[in-house]
Formats: structure tokens, sequence, C-alpha cells
């Protein structure tokens, strides 16, 4: 009986030793498995910094470009309105002008 319990405990001790081994096993494997997914996870927080810092890049040279476009298109558009008021003052006194010598000519005919 007692060789049995001896012989039961051995098989137990066995069976237990073999469950360790594979759960050691299965340890150490989701332990690479954590390794591999943090260094992808820091590559991709890399990217991903790289990315917003190559945005942040073009942004501002956009912003740049767009302000430089602004400018040039303010400067045109006070340029073009100071011509224009320019022909409204000719064209004023044109009509003055016209209004005199016609008053003259009538001053004449009568």
């Amino acid at each position: 009986n007692l060789q049995r319990q001896i012989d039961t405990s051995a098989i137990r001790i066995t069976e237990l030793e073999q469950q360790l081994v594979k759960e050691d096993f299965i340890n150490k494997h989701n332990i690479e498995i954590i390794k591999q997914l943090n260094e992808k996870i820091v590559l991709l927080n890399e990217e991903k910094r790289n990315l917003i810092s190559t945005w942040d890049i073009q942004r501002n040279d956009m912003l740049v470009e767009i302000k430089r476009i602004a400018l040039e298109k303010d400067t045109e558009l006070m340029t073009i309105k100071s011509e224009r008021d320019n022909a409204i003052a000719r064209e004023t006194k044109a009509q003055e002008d016209i209004a005199r010598l016609s008053d003259q000519i009538n001053e004449l005919n009568t």
C-alpha cells in the first residue's frame, strides 16, 4: 500500500513537473511576444513623431507661402484700387472739362 502511494505521488510529481515545463515554455513565449510588441510600439511611436515633425514643417512652410501670396495680392489690390481711383479722377475731370467747354460754347453761341 505504501509503495502504491509512493508510485502515485511519483506520477503526480512527474505530471506537475511536465505541466511546469509546459507553463514555463508558454511564459517564455509570451515574454518574447511582449518584447517584440514593445519594440514595435517604440518603432511606431518614432514613426509617428517623425510624421508629426514632417507635417509641422510642411504646415509651417505652407503658412509662410500663403502669407507671402496674400501679401502679394494685397499689394496688387492696392495698386489696382489706386489705378481705379486715378481713372475715376481723370474721368471726373474730363466730365468737368466737357461741361466747362460746353458752357463756353453756349456762351459764344448766345
